[in-house]
């Protein structure tokens, strides 16, 4: 080593040169595993971030929405185009209760619905008009379950607009 070299001379003070060396080689193939593990673990973030862009596709492009709100009633999470049907801003429409968007006829009913799913353990359907953003009235299905710690209801939305205008004679011209 060269005497001139201010960690040899450190390590020569306190630690015999061969033992310094042998130190020197563990610390350098420890260097290598852990940028193996650090090359493994950024393929693995690529992988996890290409799967999730991957669902995150695939629900936006569902014709269902999928959203969830809590035990007093309030959004917590909306998949975006969810969010869009009724706001422009998801921000706004966390912590909204979701009472908010249903038609004032079936509100009483969309109460006990609402009661209901917290207090079963089955999933419970429900069809309710509710008011998008373009203030244009949408039937929609609701298909909710409480999650185990019931701290939760899951919600899938499906517009029936469609649906219900086949079914009324008056709208469906095939009739």
């Amino acid at each position: 080593m060269n005497s001139l070299d201010p960690v040899a001379n450190a390590l020569n003070s306190w630690l015999p040169e061969s033992d310094a060396l042998k130190l020197i080689h563990e610390l350098q193939v420890h260097q290598i595993e852990l940028e193996l593990q650090i090359s493994e673990l950024l393929l693995a973030n690529k992988e996890d971030k290409d799967f999730a862009d991957q669902y995150t596709e695939l629900y936006d492009f569902s014709k269902a929405g999928y959203f969830s709100f809590s035990a007093e009633g309030k959004l917590v999470d909306l998949d975006n185009p969810t969010s869009k049907e009724f706001s422009n801003n998801t921000l706004v429409l966390k912590n909204k209760h979701f009472v908010f968007f249903v038609s004032k006829d079936v509100k009483p009913a969309f109460d006990k619905f609402y009661q209901e799913t917290f207090e079963s353990l089955a999933e419970e359907i429900f069809d309710v008009s509710v008011l998008t953003n373009q203030k244009v009235p949408r039937y929609t299905q609701l298909n909710c379950i409480k999650t185990e710690n019931g701290e939760r209801c899951l919600v899938t939305i499906i517009d029936i607009t469609g649906f219900k205008k086949l079914s009324d004679p008056k709208e469906n011209p095939f009739s």
